[in-house]
Order: C-alpha cells, then sequence, then structure tokens
C-alpha cells in the first residue's frame, strides 16, 4: 500500500524530473560574480508547454531555490530543441550551487537541475591604484585569485576602453566561449593588450601559480598626451583549458586623471 501511495504521489507531483535536461552548468563550473554565463538546456519530451522557469540553489538544492527568470518565452517546444539564457552571476558565494530549469506545461511541469555542484566564488580580481596620473603614470597592477583547483592552468589578462560586458551588448553571442564571456567589450585595446610584445605589458598570460593566483602589471609612462585624461579601462582575467575559457574574473576599472 505504502509502495503504491509513494508511486502515485510521483506522478501526480507538480515538478517530476526527466522531460526537460539541464546541459550548462552541469557540475564543477566555476562562476564568478557580475560576469555572464549561458545556461543552456535542451527538450527531451515534447509538451504543450508554456514556459520555462530558471533557479538556483546555493545549498545544493536544500530549502528555497532563488529566481534567476521566470515566464521566459516557449521558443521551440519540439524535443531536442536547444535552448539558453544569459546569466548575470549573482554575489552569491558558494561551493554548493545548483541551477534547475523548469518546463512549464499545461498539466505537469517537468524540471532538470545540475547533477553536480558548481562553484559562485569571491570576486577574484583586484586591481590598484584604481587611478593613474596621466603626469606621472605608474604601475597598475592586476591581482586574480582563482580556486585551486585551477592551479597552474593557463590564464590571460585583457583589457577594454569601450566598458563592462552586459546581456545587452549586440555582438555578445560572438563573445561567448564554452559558455562564459570574458566580462568587457572587445575592442582594439583588447587586442593590444592580448597580441602585443609590449615590455608595458607584464605578466598578461602565464600559468596560475599552486594556490591559483596570477599577478599583471600595466606600465604606464610619465606625460601622456593631455587627450588621455578621463580614459576609462578595464582589465579582466580568463583561465584557459583545451584552447577555450574554463573560468573568468570580473572587470577591475582603471581611470587615468590629470
Amino acid at each position: 500500500m505504502a509502495l503504491r501511495l509513494l508511486l502515485a504521489a510521483t506522478l501526480l507531483s507538480a515538478s517530476i524530473p526527466a522531460h526537460v535536461a539541464l546541459d550548462a552548468p552541469n557540475g564543477g563550473v566555476v562562476l564568478t560574480p557580475g560576469t555572464i554565463y549561458v545556461i543552456r538546456w535542451h527538450v527531451v519530451i515534447q509538451h504543450n508547454t508554456t514556459g520555462w522557469d530558471l533557479h538556483y540553489s546555493t545549498t545544493n538544492g536544500a530549502g528555497a531555490w532563488i529566481p534567476i527568470a521566470t515566464g521566459l518565452p516557449v521558443g521551440d517546444p519540439s524535443s531536442g530543441a536547444m535552448h539558453t539564457f544569459y546569466w548575470t552571476v549573482p554575489n552569491d558565494a558558494s561551493s554548493q550551487v545548483l541551477v534547475r530549469v523548469t518546463q512549464v506545461n499545461l498539466g505537469n511541469s517537468y524540471i532538470g537541475v545540475s547533477p553536480l555542484a558548481n562553484d559562485i566564488i569571491a570576486i577574484p580580481v583586484s586591481a590598484s591604484p584604481a587611478s593613474i596620473s596621466a603626469t606621472i603614470g605608474g604601475a597598475h597592477v592586476i591581482a586574480a585569485q582563482f580556486p585551486s583547483a585551477l592551479a597552474g592552468s593557463p590564464y590571460i589578462v585583457a583589457g577594454s576602453l569601450s566598458g563592462v560586458m552586459t546581456t545587452s551588448y549586440p555582438f555578445l553571442q560572438s563573445s561567448i566561449l564554452n559558455g562564459f564571456a570574458l566580462p568587457i567589450i572587445p575592442d582594439w585595446y583588447m587586442d593590444w593588450t592580448r597580441t602585443s610584445l609590449s615590455p608595458a605589458l607584464i605578466g598578461f598570460q602565464g600559468l596560475l601559480d599552486a594556490t591559483g593566483a596570477a599577478t599583471a602589471t600595466l606600465a604606464i609612462p610619465p606625460n601622456l598626451p593631455t587627450s588621455m585624461i578621463g580614459f576609462a579601462g578595464h582589465h579582466a582575467c580568463g583561465v584557459v583549458g583545451s584552447g577555450t575559457l574554463i573560468a573568468v574574473g570580473n572587470a577591475a576599472p582603471l581611470t587615468i586623471i590629470p
């Protein structure tokens, strides 16, 4: 009798796993507050779907789930159809982060959940000083601290004079690698910091040390043109694995002052 009641409760549940699958993040993903990560899921079995809800948990699914976005458009409801959402990661540090997608249907709704926990880490990138004098110049030091599990991984530091990446950036999709976007808008300065062999760029690429840390320095010469006063830039750090991004750090600001 107890077994029959359990079976009935499962079949009548308003939110039953199986007919939608969460593809990313699917465990072990390192997420940084303020950066954009692409949540991905696909339809396993088609239903009369009316929309999608996304939530996350910082307690491995125990307790309340926190809304990411609800009432998302249905899009393609057919089996195998892929869906994505650009998530601006919240400042909610935890090593027990799960993401859940709900397929909201006429009738039973179905869920897909990260099979393993992911990390939202404390903001990993800092830079000092935040302003440099155009007259005096100086060293702008960018420090990054990622989890020690990433120790030894290649890293890159890149800059931008065009601002911080947002979900409204029209070319965001082309900036995504493995679900991650560097949190700065691509421009000529990014290209320069990525490819230049200038001695002004110290440690802009290398390997994370045994603790998962890296340090880079931008050497700014004195007597810059007065036209550069007021320039506001940002630098960010990305961790690379198998030729693609596996983690990104936040954008750290720099302003040129008189």
